[in-house]
Parts: structure tokens; C-alpha cells; sequence
């Protein structure tokens, strides 16, 4: 199975929208995404997707007074959504300011440990 790769927009009335999608996915950390989301599905009975979500104003409070463009670089399991990195971008210089991993991501301590397990008792 292929890598699909949907970006997604709030607002597709903005060309300035259409160009900040094309930066991202020309990110080395979208491409990371893409491979690594490739071979999973090589692997997987489940399909994953990595996909752009694009929110045209910033929520983040720094970003108050500036014009800053977000997306949101998402992996889609079919039972879950995870965002994998913050994009923000500058939309009157018209370039990407930073690309944030994001704090929580699926690591091998998130699947629990033997002793999360509860057992019932010896008899």
C-alpha cells in the first residue's frame, strides 16, 4: 500500500494557503513522515495516512498580533489521529518560521509494561 496523502484546508478561498501546503510537504520532516507511514502500511493490515490540516489565523496566544498561518502534519490510523509536527508560517514574508515536533508522540513506554497488567492471584 501507497502513502496517501490528503492536505486538508479550512479555508481554500486562500491562495496563500494552496503555497504554505506546497512548503510543507516539501519539509524533510513531512517527507520522514511519508516514509516512515509507507512502511507501516507494507506491514500493516491497517492503513495509516499522513495528512496536512492548514488553519488560516494562529490560536497559539505568542502568535497574537502577528500573521501567522498554522498546519498541522497529522498520521490517521483508523482508530486514531495523531498530529506529528506544528508548522507555523509567516504569511507576509511568505515563509515557514518553525516546525515544532510534537511533545506526545506513540513510544514503546505508551504500550505498558508487565507490571501495568493486573493478574489475578495464586492459589
Amino acid at each position: 500500500m501507497a502513502c496517501q496523502t490528503s492536505p486538508k484546508s479550512e479555508d481554500t478561498s486562500n491562495p496563500g494557503t494552496e503555497d504554505f501546503a506546497k512548503l510543507v510537504t516539501q519539509l524533510d520532516e513531512f517527507k520522514q513522515e511519508q516514509k516512515r507511514i509507507d512502511s507501516i502500511n507494507k506491514k500493516s493490515a491497517f492503513p495509516v495516512t499522513v495528512s496536512i490540516e492548514i488553519i488560516d489565523t494562529s490560536f497559539f496566544d505568542e502568535d497574537k498580533g502577528k500573521n501567522i498561518s498554522l498546519a498541522f502534519i497529522t498520521e490517521q490510523h483508523p482508530y486514531e489521529k495523531r498530529t506529528m509536527y506544528t508548522v507555523k508560517y509567516d504569511k507576509d514574508n511568505k515563509k515557514i518560521v518553525t516546525v515544532t515536533k510534537a511533545h506526545k508522540q506513540f513510544e514503546k513506554t505508551d504500550a505498558g509494561t508487565p507490571e501495568d497488567v493486573p493478574l489475578p492471584p495464586i492459589r
